[in-house]
């Protein structure tokens, strides 16, 4: 779960999960033990902490890419909607390696 620093609250609603929150600037590591494990694993490891966190920028790039094309596929036959399918997520891959370099 990749988040901002207002969920730290559902930390535990994702008990199996892997989580990657940017805690705010006053954060401590009191708290339940998932909390400090994360908080220790981000002053461990820095740079390889938030290059996972940064993934979620992808997820939320394509569900921007959704709302602005409405993501309906009017297609009827299989291999079309294959077809539908790729040029998006290429369109996506496009459009996320032109914000990156």
């Amino acid at each position: 779960m990749r988040a901002d620093k207002y969920y730290k609250s559902t930390l535990d609603d994702f008990p199996d999960s892997e989580v990657y929150l940017i805690p705010k600037s006053n954060a401590t590591i009191k708290g339940g033990k998932r909390w400090r494990e994360m908080i220790l694993r981000f002053m461990r490891n820095p740079l390889e902490y938030l290059e996972e966190y940064f993934k979620r920028e992808r997820a939320e790039s394509l569900i921007f890419i959704k709302r602005r094309t409405r993501w309906i596929i009017n297609k009827v036959r299989e291999e079309r909607i294959h077809l539908t399918i790729l040029a998006r997520v290429a369109i996506h891959n496009l459009l996320w390696s032109k914000a990156l370099g």
